[in-house]
């Protein structure tokens, strides 16, 4: 579990590497573009936490300040302030047609 622990944080690192340079804005459009649906304010099911999800195969990821992969075993990443900056305004709500439909 380890190794594959490892092999998470590092491909989690490129995919954040991809949002280099992007504003919050262009993240949004990008996620938008690749289908990302999640819940403001979950670490755990963040529109962040489920585009490194989807590019690593891990099964469990937390995105806060940092990147957290694994679940017994736990690596970190450190998040890009613009991707922080993304978070904000999705955990505020300012990216409808990204928030999760919660069916009641």
């Amino acid at each position: 579990m380890i190794d594959s622990n490892w092999k998470f944080l590092k491909d989690a690192q490129t995919a954040l590497e991809k949002l280099q340079g992007l504003s919050a804005d262009e993240i949004a459009w990008m996620l938008e573009e690749q289908g990302v649906r999640a819940v403001p304010g979950n670490a755990h099911q963040c529109a962040i936490a489920k585009y490194v999800q989807a590019a690593t195969g891990a099964p469990h990821v937390r995105v806060s300040g940092t990147v957290q992969i694994g679940d017994s075993c736990v690596r970190v990443a450190y998040t890009p302030e613009n991707v922080l900056a993304f978070i904000t305004k999705f955990d505020r709500g300012d990216y409808p047609s990204l928030i999760e439909k919660v069916s009641e």
